[in-house]
């Protein structure tokens, strides 16, 4: 267990990311256009608008869609399709408009385009699956499995859950704010791929656990310190549905003790350190985490440097 929660665990391994990063779009392009890639942000922000060039239009990709901009979609000399945002001084490619509308770094920009246009780039998906389940919470059949990037990507991505993250913040605490949040949030058990959501029912445990902190005086800090902790290392984190919580995803050896064991070392470790004190139930092997959004949620960058380790190879079948 101190293998993992200890500080030998980080991974400093410099990587070409330059290279790495032109390789995967030359790949994506292989399988996909530049005009399918823009058409699909499009469609997902202008349900009404198709895609034209030269055509100047209101731009929701800046500002979170709070402020109006404006934008336009060209052919240069060379025939590629680039964007302008002269209002923002934004410009790039697909890729980088993409970057804009998830507010992504080029990597996790790249692997969400390959999830959303189903370009099946992933050879052989060996990551940690996680039962995902469908609202509300009665339902414990899970829908399908996921691995950790894509419960990220409907975390940050605003089309799934940003409408009714925003409601259920915009009510009371109390009975009405409980039965909106079970019955109208998805949820994940990260621990894990289960036939139904119970401890007895795991069929195979992901390597990870969900640390809740609630009622969190200063989220900014405590999202400082639990990133920079130099032994524990964060897989993901984001704000809870409330708006004054956090989910912490870290990874654990199960191999090395079972997860109630790990969490009581997590529980000692960050409350002498830091005075935080962490909801018991993470100790539960099917504990549901419901997933809303959060436009600035953690995703370890580790974890994507090993999801497409095989595609950084060449292969572009």
């Amino acid at each position: 267990m101190n293998d993992i929660i200890g500080p030998a665990k980080k991974n400093k391994t410099p990587t070409d990311k330059n290279t790495n990063n032109n390789s995967l779009k030359q790949v994506i392009l292989s399988r996909t256009s530049e005009e399918e890639i823009f058409g699909y942000l499009m469609k997902k922000y202008y349900p009404n608008q198709k895609l034209s060039l030269d055509h100047k239009i209101a731009n929701v990709l800046t500002g979170n869609g709070t402020t109006a901009k404006s934008f336009h979609i060209y052919k240069n000399e060379s025939g590629r399709l680039l964007f302008f945002d002269e209002y923002a001084n934004i410009s790039g490619d697909c890729f980088d408009c993409w970057k804009v509308a998830w507010g992504y770094s080029l990597q996790e920009a790249i692997l969400a385009i390959d999830i959303h246009l189903n370009l099946g780039l992933k050879i052989e998906d060996s990551l940690p699956q996680i039962s995902f389940f469908n609202k509300p919470i009665q339902n414990i059949v899970p829908e399908m499995n996921y691995n950790l990037f894509q419960i990220y990507d409907k975390i940050k991505y605003p089309v799934y859950y940003s409408t009714i993250t925003q409601q259920y913040r915009n009510l009371l605490e109390g009975a009405e704010a409980k039965r909106f949040k079970t019955s109208q949030f998805d949820y994940v058990c990260f621990s894990g791929t289960f036939s139904s959501r119970k401890n007895d029912s795991l069929k195979k445990h992901s390597g990870f656990i969900c640390i809740d902190f609630d009622h969190v005086q200063d989220i900014k800090t405590m999202k400082q310190n639990l990133l920079t902790d130099q032994d524990i290392e964060t897989e993901i984190l984001f704000i809870s549905p409330g708006g004054n919580g956090l989910k912490w995803i870290v990874r654990i050896d199960i191999t090395d003790g079972d997860q109630s064991d790990y969490f009581k070392a997590i529980e000692c470790a960050v409350y002498k350190k830091y005075g935080y004190t962490i909801d018991k139930s993470g100790k539960d092997l099917a504990r549901a985490c419901f997933l809303c959004h959060d436009p600035e949620a953690y995703i370890n960058p580790n974890y994507l440097q090993n999801h497409y380790k095989d595609v950084k190879q060449g292969i572009s079948r």
